[in-house]
């Protein structure tokens, strides 16, 4: 019952929204206007006063317009507040007014359950959420992209390496490829390469190499479609033969050297193993055999190698006796395997061949600190009463 007037809340409802205007006015009242002033005063007596003066009792109404686009398009959501859009009559107000407050009434005598703070629509900087309207959108990833694994370490590698080389625009290392391949062998290379390169394989653990991968790909597609086509393929050929081309070896072997240095870097030492050795067929310099061998030396799985390594890395001296590299990387293993004349022989020829090699001058310095300590005469202590 509503404030002692003898209506129920379905009378109350009726005589907000009164069937016809020509009905005779309910309650025994002379007009509609009386009554609806009658139904107001128990309303808001229901309602009491408002909590705060900025409480307004007729609340604007908000439209949330959720536009559908064609697939690949983003969703968007739109919210529209209606009041002030357009004009509204005395008569539509209070309308307004008075079913907001047969709400705030319902919701008092326990019929409706109440309203949230934010009239269960909040706006992010993402979109729209509303808890029991339908409206939902999606809130934006501020999370950090999860830890790359072992093996998507090991993509962002190759993702590198292979972005690296697309300057060099030769069709047959991209899809790594020798010139003599069969259409079927073109077609094979660039299925194998999709199904690691594509853009949608692209784990969330690599946001920052998305360019680079759509490009990897595109190196990748372009490649096929050309060698592919016997057409296309003439004609590349015959377009990559009529430019002058002094330095194709050696370019393509530095390239090959870069590639293998990111992927040791990453310590995926097969694929180093195989870059650096491509590089050496195409400069047979002492620099990439010792950085082949030295990749087979760090592999863990394989140690029984070692030895062969080691002789890869006298070989490259044996090509360049002034090889810092391999210098470098003999001292090492003199170091491990104890020798430490033969370690110190291998850096000091290190650093006469390259007086900025770092790890060698670092080396050396170690060295002469424990030939120092050892030192019988630096024995005793030191000091004033040393």
């Amino acid at each position: 019952m509503l404030g002692g007037q003898g209506q129920d809340e379905a009378d109350l409802w009726s005589l907000v929204q009164p069937a016809s205007t020509a009905a005779p006015a309910p309650g025994g009242v002379q007009s509609f206007e009386e009554a609806l002033r009658r139904v107001d005063s128990s309303l808001e007596a229901l309602v009491g006063p408002p909590t705060s003066d900025s409480e307004q009792l007729v609340e604007p109404i908000i439209e949330a317009e959720v536009v559908s686009v064609s697939p690949g398009s983003t969703m968007t959501s739109r919210i529209e507040d209606l009041e002030g859009s357009a004009p509204m009559d005395s008569a539509e107000a209070a309308r307004l007014r008075r079913q907001r407050l047969l709400k705030r009434a319902m919701e008092n005598l326990g019929a409706m359950p109440p309203r949230s703070s934010d009239s269960g629509i909040t706006s992010s900087g993402s979109g729209i959420t509303s808890s029991g309207s339908g409206i939902t959108a999606t809130p934006a990833a501020n999370a950090a992209p999860p830890t790359p694994s072992a093996a998507e370490q090991q993509l962002a590698a190759q993702i590198e390496a292979r972005h690296a080389q697309l300057s060099r625009k030769d069709l047959y290392l991209t899809l790594g490829i020798a010139p003599t391949a069969t259409k079927d062998q073109v077609k094979a290379a660039f299925l194998n390469l999709a199904k690691i390169f594509h853009p949608d394989r692209l784990p969330p653990s690599l946001p920052h190499l998305a360019q680079k991968m759509s490009a990897v790909f595109e190196g990748i597609r372009e490649a096929y479609e050309t060698l592919h086509d016997e057409n296309k393929r003439a004609a590349w050929t015959a377009g990559q033969q009529s430019q002058p081309r002094p330095q194709t070896s050696a370019q393509q072997a530095s390239d090959l050297f870069k590639m293998g240095e990111v992927f040791f870097k990453k310590r995926d030492y097969k694929q180093a193993e195989a870059h650096f050795g491509k590089a050496h067929a195409a400069d047979k310099g002492a620099n990439s055999l010792a950085a082949q061998a030295w990749a087979i030396y760090m592999d863990p799985t394989r140690k029984a190698e070692g030895p062969a390594a080691r002789q890869m890395m006298l070989k490259a001296l044996t090509l360049d006796a002034n090889s810092d590299r391999a210098h470098y990387q003999l001292g090492v293993i003199g170091r491990v395997e104890g020798d430490m004349d033969r370690a110190e022989k291998h850096f000091r020829e290190a650093v006469r061949a390259n007086p900025k090699h770092l790890e060698a001058n670092q080396e050396l310095r170690l060295i002469e600190m424990r030939k120092k300590k050892a030192d019988p005469k630096n024995k005793g202590g030191g000091g004033f009463f040393g």
